[in-house]
Order: C-alpha cells, then sequence, then structure tokens
C-alpha cells in the first residue's frame, strides 16, 4: 500500500486523521528535533484549515512522534535510545501501565507501558519504558 500524498475530501475518514497519516509518514524521515513545516505552510500544501492542522499535530505528539511548542513550531521527538535488558530462565517477563511518576519521568506518551522484569526466586521488580527496552533471554 502506497503511502497517501493528498487529503480525500470524499473519504469518510476525518480530515485531521488523513492530514495526520500523511505527516506521520514525514516526521518519520526526519531527524530528532527537525522543525516540521509551518502551520500556514501545511494549510496552504493540503488545502485545509488552521484547525485541522492543528488537531493533526496534536494527534502526533498524542502518539509521541512530535513536540508542539506553542510560538515556535512542531519539532521531530528524539527518539529513545534501546535498552538492551536480559532475561533468565524463570524470569517473569510482563507490561503494566506506568506510574505517574514514571510517566513524567520517562515522558512517556499515553500509549507506552512499562515492561517489568521479576527475578527468579525474589519479588523484586524491574521496570523499563516499553518504548526503549528490548529483552534478550539468556
Amino acid at each position: 500500500m502506497s503511502a497517501p500524498e493528498s487529503i480525500d475530501r470524499a473519504s469518510r475518514i476525518p480530515l485531521y486523521l488523513q492530514l495526520a497519516e500523511v505527516l506521520r509518514i514525514h516526521v518519520e524521515g526526519l531527524l530528532d528535533g527537525e522543525l516540521l513545516p509551518s502551520i500556514g505552510r501545511l494549510t496552504e500544501r493540503y488545502g485545509v484549515g488552521r484547525g485541522v492542522v492543528r488537531a493533526a499535530l496534536q494527534e502526533l505528539e498524542r502518539e509521541g512522534l512530535v513536540v508542539v511548542e506553542a510560538g515556535i513550531g512542531a519539532f521531530r521527538r528524539p527518539r529513545p535510545s534501546i535498552n538492551e535488558v536480559d532475561a533468565r530462565a524463570g524470569d517473569v517477563v510482563a507490561t503494566r501501565p506506568p506510574t505517574p511518576a514514571e510517566r513524567r519521568f520517562y515522558d512517556l506518551s499515553p500509549a507506552v507501558s512499562m515492561l517489568v522484569i521479576t527475578r527468579a526466586g525474589t519479588s523484586v521488580e524491574e521496570a523499563y519504558p516499553g518504548d526503549r527496552t528490548v529483552v534478550r533471554m539468556v
């Protein structure tokens, strides 16, 4: 399936979601911290109103792809570095929602869960952000 390049006004999909999909593909190609085109440029390019552009950017911000700063613009959110964590036979690996403190500390988007490893023979839990952790079974 090819990436959408324009907005289909005949579609039942809301304009802001169509634009978010177009911008999502654009954002994936940006460098960390790189600025997206201004709201004005996006309205001109895609023929939609400023409210549609703002809603699309809010969707991407909710997904954790961009950071929107009032008066400055929208930037590609830096990609987190990936942590490798070893798990051994008997360890239990699970996920859970982050606590409010974890969400703030790790700057997690709403869709990200915590990866929890309970080591074999203990009740000690090690929690890691799920969007930046890879578990290796050793």
